[in-house]
């Protein structure tokens, strides 16, 4: 295969590695939830670091900012319920690094919340009732029961401090599974490192036009080994030669030299 041609397709494959990776590598994880009229936000780099002073924007569904703020040291932040709107938390935490979690018009509904009556419930005139009948037993004072919009409340704000932990874990194993973007950086990453290599070895080439040049012995008809990627072969005062690989290498050989044949990259010393 020519080296070249496999030195620069490897180059090209290092290229889509650093395209592929560049958004894993630049990506932030963010995780919001509601309480009450409060939203709650998380937010953390893929290695569990928090985010210390990351820009927090919240966009409408038309992407107009309502408000903003930063992250505290334990990278959190927090705000008031802005509009009854589909919403859209989005993190700014620097050197390309940003995330969002979205947050629908549904997970912002107040707690009991009771749909408006129409008109038309309205317009109709009130039920002629009798009177009930006189109770049997009067309720002592300042024991009344609570209205059906403060127990709705009252739960729903108890179930978001219960399930806040349950939505994080959620949120957490959804950040770890794997993407498809980290399998094609992983697949660069090696072709890359392959590139590299082969790059390298193409340039000593063309630096060394002998470097595969392998030196052998004959003895009796058998060829052995001496050397590989002989770059020099000096012949020395005691009628021996001495060989220098492409690494510095060196080998001392006291024979004579049988044949040189550069196209097959052989040096052949006879005994």
């Amino acid at each position: 295969m020519n080296v070249r041609m496999l030195s620069q397709g490897c180059w090209v494959l290092a290229l889509l590695l650093l395209t592929a990776g560049a958004a894993l590598a630049h990506r932030v994880n963010v995780f919001a939830w509601v309480e009450g009229d409060t939203v709650f936000v998380e937010c953390k780099y893929p290695d569990g670091t928090k985010v210390h002073e990351g820009v927090v924007r919240v966009l409408d569904s038309t992407g107009k900012e309502l408000l903003n703020g930063k992250t505290n040291t334990q990278g959190e932040f927090s705000f008031k319920v802005p509009r009854r709107d589909d919403l859209t938390v989005v993190l700014e935490a620097g050197m390309g690094h940003r995330g969002d979690w979205p947050l629908s018009k549904q997970d912002l509904a107040p707690a009991g919340e009771a749909p408006q009556p129409g008109p038309s419930a309205a317009a109709q005139p009130a039920p002629k009732t009798e009177a009930p009948p006189p109770a049997a037993k009067e309720p002592a004072p300042g024991a009344a029961s609570p209205s059906p919009v403060g127990i709705d409340q009252a739960v729903e704000k108890a179930l978001d401090k219960k399930l806040a932990p349950v939505m994080r874990m959620l949120a957490e194993m959804h950040e770890q599974k794997v993407r498809l973007t980290d399998v094609l950086g992983g697949i660069g990453y090696i072709l890359g490192l392959v590139g590299v290599a082969a790059y390298f070895k193409s340039k000593s080439r063309r630096c060394h036009p002998m470097c595969e040049a392998n030196a052998y012995i004959d003895t009796d008809g058998r060829e052995e080994l001496i050397l590989e990627s002989v770059d020099r072969v000096e012949p020395q005062e005691d009628g021996g030669f001495l060989l220098v690989d492409i690494f510095g290498q060196q080998k001392t050989v006291k024979a004579r030299l049988k044949c040189m044949n550069l196209v097959n990259h052989r040096i052949v010393f006879g005994a």
